[in-house]
């Protein structure tokens, strides 16, 4: 449980660089395409 809240509170205070290499990074180009058109804002900062 305690592993669970740790990577949960990780993923939050996490920046779009560790979401990408977490969850982004394995995707085809066509996902990847896909979900920078649903999410225009993501890596804008």
């Amino acid at each position: 449980m305690k592993e669970e809240r740790d990577k949960f509170w990780e993923y939050v205070l996490g920046d779009d660089v560790d979401f990408y290499n977490e969850f982004l990074a394995d995707l085809s180009d066509e996902e990847l395409d896909k979900f920078l058109e649903e999410n225009p804002d993501f890596f804008k900062e």
